[in-house]
């Protein structure tokens, strides 16, 4: 007796279905990934642009533009608009040895917002001390 041997080629339909499937929930979630990857680096971008405002409106302050208590506002024409408010460092100024010293510590605070692109208001806030004389 001779047996007839009958050997398969190739994958079946189903197979070919199901690694279909497959390949594109992959496809599909790689998608997302780079899709939230490049949104968090436009939005790490628009924050570097904001502390480099911030960093460069807190240098000129007392050299560009006078130490006074008060505020003011600006924006950069980028969507980006700031805050600097100047006041007296009421820590410092309350010990005798302060009273005594030709120098006055202010406070200066600026606090930059832009809009991000989900139409969300972001903001930014730096804090430091200046120097500046008494007779000033």
């Amino acid at each position: 007796m001779t047996r007839k041997v009958t050997i398969n080629q190739g994958f079946t339909l189903l197979e070919v279905l199901v690694a279909l499937v497959v390949i594109s929930l992959s496809l599909a979630v790689l998608m997302r990934i780079f899709s939230g990857a490049l949104n968090n680096l436009g939005a790490a971008e628009a924050y570097t642009q904001a502390l480099a405002l911030a960093e460069s409106q807190l240098s000129a302050a007392g050299v560009e533009t006078p130490l006074l208590a008060g505020e003011s506002r600006g924006e950069d024409g980028q969507g980006r608009s700031w805050l600097i408010t100047i006041r007296p460092f009421e820590e410092a100024d309350s010990s005798p040895v302060a009273m005594a010293l030709p120098i006055t510590l202010y406070r200066v605070e600026i606090e930059v917002q832009w809009q991000s692109r989900l139409t969300m208001t972001r903001s930014l806030r730096l804090t430091t001390l200046k120097i500046a004389r008494k007779d000033e």
